[in-house]
């Protein structure tokens, strides 16, 4: 069976705030910062079987920093 696959990924800072209804990713280049809305990239999905995935970037300490 043949497939097709809708994906959306991006990279940058999640804000969600639910009592004010809105949720934004916010990504940062060296010249520019662009903001999306991340609930009406959710709505796209609304309705559908998905897979999802969250990470998060940490930096880690250095020796000296220990």
């Amino acid at each position: 069976m043949a497939k097709r696959k809708n994906q959306t990924s991006g990279k940058g800072y999640l804000e969600l705030n639910f009592d004010e209804g809105y949720g934004r990713i916010t990504t940062v280049t060296k010249d520019e910062e662009f903001v999306y809305d991340f609930f009406k990239i959710l709505k796209d999905y609304d309705g559908k079987h998905i897979s999802f995935s969250l990470s998060e970037e940490l930096e880690l300490p250095t020796v000296d920093e220990e």
